[in-house]
């Protein structure tokens, strides 16, 4: 891994600039069109609740077997920094990592990230085992299966009564003939439901921020050192320069790629105003209203946040934050933090102005664990 992947992420963003996308979890680096044939098969139902219920991590430091490459590296708990599973896929040569979670949870849910820009797997498969030994050995069951594949971080429910391996095995990258490389695998006990699950999508600050790996306090852990039973699946799902006409444009994808997730949380504003001029303002709060109407007829949980304050916003942002509000009030949203407030009262946070510094990214997730706390037991 190049010095360059393990920069943070403020060195990142003033090396690549505002329009990176940092965390490309909704559009692939072909930019390849929509597929339904990617949306994952379940062999049972999924399972959606409004109250959330613990979903302990089962996989961390686990044993782990693969068909090559470091099968230590994608349970290892150390995200966009640490060892990466580097392995070439092929049809008559799948590439598979196995991990021994043991036995206990009825049902389970695999989340898996590739490393930012790497090559991704299209075509892949998840599988059980009750009776193996290494990950070779022994009788498998596929649970799901997904083809054309265009994202770089998914998360699969499957049935997991009687069984003690979880194999990831994938057996086409979009760039045949090259490595993938994957950098975490979670396997959680989904047996009380997947409702602790979150999707945090938006810009490059929400990009910045909701990179697990970059710093310690992530969200998941955040929440979890206060209420332990619970570690939430989290993928942060922000790409830089994007706002609320991309996620008009791509809300029915993102629901059919993601279907499994409860929490929604839809931060975007920052690009929606742009151009400072406040007469804009009423078609930001429609194109909002447009997308959490849409999440909640899916049955999903929404929270939008303030827009973030930035250097001269105080002059324009009020009218865009209004908006925001009159969402929140007319479609009943859960409390979420106001990071307009926060980040006028701490612009230190801010390295350009706009930008959340590391500590303005370990800030956001703070606000948010505190935000979502009754939620938490």
């Amino acid at each position: 891994m190049n010095a360059a992947c393990a920069m943070s992420i403020a060195q990142r963003l003033r090396v690549a600039g505002a329009a990176l996308a940092l965390a490309c979890v909704f559009a692939s680096p072909a930019a390849r069109a929509f597929d339904p044939r990617s949306i994952d098969r379940i062999r049972s139902d999924g399972f959606e609740s409004a109250t959330p219920t613990p979903m302990p991590l089962v996989s961390r430091n686990r044993p782990a077997f693969a068909s090559a490459g470091n099968a230590a590296a994608v349970n290892d708990g150390e995200y966009y920094g640490g060892a990466t599973w580097d392995v070439v896929p092929g049809d008559a040569t799948p590439a598979w990592v196995a991990i021994q979670v043991g036995a206990g949870p009825t049902r389970a849910m695999l989340n898996w990230v590739a490393y930012p820009g790497s090559n991704l797997p299209t075509h892949y498969r998840i599988e059980t085992s009750a009776n193996s030994s290494n990950g070779a050995d022994g009788t498998w069951t596929t649970a799901v299966t997904v083809v054309d594949n265009g994202v770089e971080a998914r998360a699969h429910p499957f049935a997991f009564a009687g069984q003690q391996w979880v194999r990831f095995v994938v057996t086409r990258a979009h760039d045949v003939g090259q490595a993938i490389s994957i950098d975490e695998i979670d396997v959680q006990d989904a047996s009380t439901g997947n409702a602790d699950s979150w999707m945090f999508v938006g810009d490059s600050i929400t990009a910045a921020a909701f990179h697990r790996g970059l710093f310690e306090g992530n969200f998941p852990e955040r929440v979890h050192t206060v209420s332990p039973a619970f570690f939430p699946l989290m993928i942060g799902a922000g790409v830089g320069g994007t706002s609320t006409v991309d996620g008009v444009a791509r809300i029915d994808e993102w629901l059919a790629i993601h279907p499994h997730f409860q929490n929604w949380v839809i931060s975007y504003g920052t690009n929606d105003s742009a151009n400072e001029d406040p007469q804009f303002a009423p078609a930001f709060g429609e194109r909002l209203r447009f997308i959490v109407a849409t999440l909640q007829a899916a049955g999903k949980t929404v929270f939008v946040p303030r827009i973030p304050y930035k250097t001269g916003g105080e002059a324009y942002l009020a009218p865009y934050n209004a908006q925001v509000d009159a969402v929140v009030g007319e479609l009943g949203l859960g409390a979420a933090p106001d990071l307009y407030a926060w980040f006028l009262a701490h612009p230190d946070q801010l390295y350009d102005g706009v930008h959340p510094n590391d500590a303005g990214s370990r800030s956001m997730n703070q606000l948010w664990a505190d935000a979502v706390r009754p939620l938490y037991p």
